[in-house]
Parts: structure tokens; C-alpha cells; sequence
């Protein structure tokens, strides 16, 4: 009996041992572009949608480089954007992200809390929200891709411009436009430094890499 029991304690503890360490684990992100829900954007589509900030999403994913499967995630809000079609495809627009709103949901670090990568986020060593309130992607061509389709334009985010594609892919539904987006961003082509060994040596298993994900869900109205 004694055996029993000793076991099942074991059993219980391990569940909640193993339940605790994983609660703030972060998913890898997946680098393809899900299909939104509704029907296939028709070739003839034309004309300019605007994006409903309400019903759209976007979400961020940062790792470092050393440390295998520690990611940091959270949310931007979309401040407002626009799109124009031609023939099915997105031929310009402009998305602009509140940068004042990032935050982090989820971290692998159980050591600090959430508060603090929020702040760090913020400050100078990252976006400086303060100083550059807002980030904007402003498209300037459209392609059809095996896929889906690829946007091409330019980013500006901490004062910096750059180029920036992004996969995308849509749909119809209810008259509006569902936009689905992913993009690889390298930080450190927007002098974003802080823990890039871009830029520094000697950082150890500090090192967090330049590469981040962003990750949008658009709902766009005519």
C-alpha cells in the first residue's frame, strides 16, 4: 500500500512539475501563411479597401540564438492601413502599427516578470516607443507566387527605412477581404543592437537573434 502510494505522489508531482515549467514555453512560429477562412479573392477585384482595426491582429516572435526553443512572443495593434486591388492583387497600400501597444504575452524566461520585457520592448535599447510612436509598411508592388503572394515595399520602424517583403495570402468573405502575412524582419538592418552579436561580442548565451517573426491577420473593408 505504502508502495502505492508513494508512487502515485510521484506520478501527481511530476504532472505538476512538468505542467509548471512549460506554462510560459513559446511555440516556434509557423513560417507559412495560413489560408484564410472564406472564398478565393476573384482576379477582377479592383479598387481600395480599409482596414478594420478592430477585427485585425498582429504578433510578434523573438528567440535567441544560443539557448534552443527559448522564444519570446506578444502583440502589436494595427494603428490603421489600407489596401488596393488590381486584377485579385494588391498593387500598393500601407499598414501602420501602434508601437506604443507592444507587448509580451509569453516568454520562456520564468525569471522576470512580464512587466519587465514589456518596458525592455519599449525603451531605447529596442523600438523607443517614445520617440517613434509608430511603424510603417508601405507596399509598392504585388506578385503572384506558387503560394500565395508576395508583397514588396518598405518598412520604417525606430526611425529607419528599409525594404521588407511579405507573404500574404487572401480571401472573400461577406463582401470584405481577409489578409493573412508573414514576414522575417532583420532588426539589425533598423540598428536595433541590443543582444545582437551584429554588433557585439562576447555575449554568451545572451545573444538574441536579429531575425523576428511578424505575423498579421487582416480584415479589409471597401
Amino acid at each position: 500500500m505504502k508502495v502505492i502510494l508513494l508512487i502515485l505522489i510521484i506520478v501527481i508531482g511530476g504532472f505538476f512539475y512538468f505542467k509548471s515549467s512549460n506554462k510560459n514555453k513559446v511555440e516556434k512560429p509557423n513560417d507559412t501563411v495560413m489560408v484564410p477562412e472564406g472564398e478565393e479573392v476573384l482576379k477582377d477585384l479592383q479598387g481600395n479597401f480599409v482596414f478594420d482595426t478592430e477585427a485585425s491582429s498582429a504578433k510578434w516572435t523573438g528567440s535567441k540564438k544560443i539557448i534552443k526553443d527559448y522564444y519570446d512572443s506578444g502583440s502589436i495593434k494595427i494603428k490603421s492601413g489600407n489596401a488596393s486591388f488590381k486584377n485579385g492583387i494588391i498593387e500598393n497600400g500601407e499598414i501602420v502599427f501602434d508601437m506604443t501597444s507592444i507587448s509580451g504575452e509569453e516568454t520562456s524566461n520564468t525569471k522576470i516578470p512580464i512587466t519587465k520585457l514589456n518596458e525592455h520592448l519599449k525603451s531605447e535599447d529596442f523600438f523607443n516607443v517614445e520617440m517613434y510612436p509608430e511603424a510603417t509598411y508601405k507596399v509598392t508592388e504585388g506578385k503572384k507566387t506558387l503560394e500565395g503572394y508576395i508583397l514588396i515595399g518598405e518598412l520604417t520602424l525606430a526611425g529607419k527605412t528599409g525594404p521588407l517583403n511579405v507573404d500574404i495570402k487572401t480571401s472573400m468573405k461577406n463582401g470584405n477581404v481577409a489578409i493573412a502575412g508573414f514576414s522575417e524582419i532583420d532588426r539589425s538592418k533598423w540598428d536595433i543592437k541590443y543582444g545582437s552579436d551584429s554588433f557585439f561580442d562576447n555575449l554568451g548565451d545572451n545573444v538574441i537573434n536579429d531575425i523576428f517573426t511578424l505575423e498579421f491577420k487582416i480584415v479589409a473593408r471597401p
